[in-house]
């Protein structure tokens, strides 16, 4: 809600502005989700086994970024960035199986319990912690239309799939 007030505000506001919706990055999902899949073979995720997701390369989104202050396309646009390929999260299972070199296993947890245990957390916290509003974050997919991103950004994207491979043949 924060965030969609904020670009409210912006498009009242007379600025130039360009506002980057970024579905999620290539390193937060290696680095959330590898370190404990090389480590322990093992990773909860909140999910759906057939959800979607389209992680976009740091690199990728600093072009989107630096492109759009002298780009005039980009002026006065919101814009949804991802990356160029798209994966269910059991895909994903398979390819971190790939880069890590050893099978992994993603434990899917349904939304009822972590919903409930992010209640818990909430209350306990007096909301702190927001834990219902990373549930809700983190279900649903990340996916979205990057056609105008295409249109706007002069970018050849990079592999998510070469990335991992590359973050794990590294360590």
């Amino acid at each position: 809600m924060i965030k969609k007030t904020i670009e409210d505000l912006l498009i009242i506001s007379g600025l130039d502005y360009t506002v980057l919706r970024i579905t999620s990055l290539a390193t937060d999902m290696s680095l959330l989700l590898g370190s404990s899949l090389k480590k322990r073979g093992i990773a909860p995720v909140l999910m759906k086994k057939l959800e979607r997701i389209s992680p976009i390369l740091l690199e990728d989104l600093a072009y989107c970024i630096t492109d759009s202050i002298n780009n005039s396309k980009a002026s006065n646009k919101i814009i949804e960035v991802a990356g160029k390929e798209e994966y269910t999260f059991l895909e994903l299972q398979d390819l971190f199986s790939e880069a890590i070199g050893k099978k992994i296993h993603l434990i899917f947890v349904p939304f009822l319990i972590a919903n409930s245990i992010a209640y818990i957390v909430d209350a306990i916290t007096i909301n702190k912690c927001n834990a219902r509003g990373l549930v809700s974050a983190f279900t649903g997919g990340s996916t979205c239309n990057i056609s105008e991103m295409n249109n706007i950004f002069d970018l050849e994207q990079g592999s998510f799939k070469k990335y991992l491979v590359d973050h794990f043949n590294s360590q």
